[in-house]
């Protein structure tokens, strides 16, 4: 609690980490601590609950999970000025489990969850239980589905057991550290060998972690109860702590991310060799990020809405000056593998269109995605975005793409293509995009391109992807202008005009539909088929029904109307 004193020094308010090990052998012992003097001069305190220290274990062994909880219950209930309390601390990580007994996902969840019930009973439903951090890089926790040991997959992994326990996912910890003292290590892109050559081997590990957080869970604090330097603090003010700090009110600056309310050095309040509140140039850095004034993010807006104008503020993502992005927008791209040539896939560079660019006078407002000389796969992306719930979203984007030399006729080998993200998710990689075809190698002329999905919750992400294949002079891409249209298929869209029209449904191919049934739409009344494969209306079969929706054939063909139907017999079927 002693780094505590110099944000106070300040001026300033914040947050103050405190490890506490309760034990679970007498769940009726309590300590009962005040913290309500932090809480007067503007710190926030977090206490994390361990069952002890190594070898202990920061949780016990799952036959003393209920007494550990009750104990836990008891010590928030008659702790004063805390709110926030995280449960145990790295599950994943060997040096905190009891003894040689692991901690598996489903494991640390019941035992979160036990906690959490003990602390909303006793102590109240305004007290925050905050799932512990797993540890970065690290690869003890090996069981079925994640025989690697992957520390991502435990992470998401012990999301799911709390959800699936009945627990709640209200906050989450993280912990993020440099290899090394050089402050560019902060915002350093390094990525780590083989197979996690996707990760980031630096302090940009946080960003791993966030990138694979639920999208219903995007509007949840995330609290860095950790960093450090990983090898023992230097007495020198080499400006570390002022870029962590910088980092993290860049992060909350752009558009749409989730928030990051703290940030905790390790560590102040016990002497070992992470102590630097004895460290003059460690503290003089803490103190200048201190007088940068940084404030507490807002909360996350729960109802981000599309934006597909182009008329937006121009931002610098990172706060890099090649990375400009017209507001709502945001940049991705693929990086190198080992071993590619120096030309492949390099980071594009972003920013509006300009005067010098042949195209500005059809579309002023365009984004531009570019490099010259090399290859790049990558592009933009919006979201997630607040659509009506399952509503129908369709995408479309007006897309220029250019390549060539001054000099010869060589071409870079362009295609783009945009998707719908029907989860929210964010990774254009991800199995759930739907995309739209390829637009390949159409140079030099506006093309619309259209990807349709159908949400599966009430959030949806977009993205304009492009590929180049050879390293001609330049490879750009513009996009002049984007739509998203969300129709709610809850409610009966107007139907076609004009009798009745009749219906057969059929999963995998058998008709699952026997004898009368009907659905009335705005006086409309559809019946079955009794001997017709498909939906028939006056123009004829449309479409042989299966599930889910989206992998229908022609499914983004049918009319509104016919979607609607096909959903509500599906629905009374007990299929959705």
């Amino acid at each position: 609690m002693e780094g505590a004193r110099l944000i106070v020094e300040a001026g300033r308010e914040g947050w103050c980490v405190i490890a506490k090990a309760t034990g679970h052998d007498d769940p009726d012992v309590v300590t009962g601590d005040s913290y309500q003097h932090l809480v007067d001069q503007g710190i926030t305190p977090i206490i994390r609950w361990n069952n002890g220290w190594n070898p202990d274990g920061t949780i016990p062994e799952p036959a003393h999970y209920a007494a550990f909880a009750k104990r836990v219950g008891r010590e928030a209930a008659a702790t004063v000025g805390c709110y926030h309390h995280i449960i145990g601390n790295e599950p994943n990580h060997r040096q905190e489990w009891p003894g040689d007994w692991p901690i598996w996902p489903e494991d640390y969840a019941r035992c979160f969850v036990m906690c959490q019930n003990e602390i909303r009973t006793r102590a109240g439903p305004e007290h925050q239980v905050i799932v512990a951090a797993v540890a970065p890089w690290n690869v003890d926790s090996s069981y079925p589905g994640n025989e690697s040991g992957d520390w991502l997959a435990y992470f998401v992994h012990v999301l799911q057991h709390i959800r699936e326990l009945g627990g709640t996912v209200e906050a989450i910890a993280l912990h993020t550290y440099t290899h090394g003292d050089d402050p560019a290590l902060i915002t350093s892109e390094a990525r780590m060998n083989s197979p996690y050559e996707d990760r980031h081997f630096h302090f940009r590990a946080y960003q791993d972690f966030m990138a694979c957080i639920p999208v219903d869970l995007r509007h949840v604090p995330i609290y860095i109860t950790e960093t450090d330097q990983d090898v023992e603090w230097a007495d020198v003010n080499s400006g570390w702590v002022q870029e962590a700090y910088r980092e993290i009110d860049n992060w909350n600056a752009w558009p749409d991310t989730q928030n990051l309310w703290c940030l905790a050095l390790y560590r102040s309040g016990h002497r070992d060799k992470w102590y630097w509140m004895d460290l003059a140039g460690v503290r003089a850095d803490f103190e200048a990020a201190l007088a940068e004034d940084y404030q507490r993010p807002e909360e996350i807006d729960d109802m981000a809405t599309f934006d597909g104008s182009l008329s937006g503020d121009v931002y610098l993502y990172q706060g890099e000056g090649q990375l400009k992005l017209i507001e709502p927008w945001k940049p991705y791209w693929t990086l190198p593998a080992d071993g590619d040539p120096d030309w492949k896939d390099k980071r594009p560079e972003y920013g509006p269109a300009s005067s010098t660019d042949p195209i500005i006078a059809g579309m002023p407002t365009s984004q531009k995605v570019h490099h010259n000389y090399a290859t790049w796969t990558g592009g933009l992306v919006q979201g997630p975005v607040i659509v009506p719930q399952g509503a129908q979203v369709t995408f479309s984007a007006q897309v220029w793409m250019q390549t060539g030399e001054n000099t010869g006729d060589r071409q870079g080998g362009g295609r783009c293509r945009v998707g719908v993200d029907p989860t929210g998710g964010i990774d254009a990689g991800a199995a759930s995009v739907v995309w739209s075809g390829w637009l390949d190698q159409v140079y030099d002329r506006w093309e619309m391109l259209t990807a349709e999905a159908q949400a599966q919750g009430d959030r949806v992400t977009v993205f304009v992807d492009t590929t180049w294949q050879w390293p001609v002079q330049w490879n750009d891409l513009f996009l002049g202008w984007a739509e998203l249209k969300a129709t709610s298929e809850q409610d009966p869209p107007d139907p076609p005009s004009g009798g009745d029209h009749t219906v057969a449904v059929l999963l995998d191919g058998q008709q699952v539909l026997e004898g009368p049934f009907s659905i009335a739409v705005q006086g409309i009344s559809f019946a079955p088929a009794t001997a017709t494969r498909g939906l028939v209306s006056p123009a004829g079969p449309v479409v042989a029904a299966g599930w889910p929706f989206e992998r229908i054939p022609g499914w983004s063909t049918l009319p509104a109307w016919a979607r609607w139907l096909i959903r509500q017999v599906f629905r009374r079927l007990g299929y959705e």
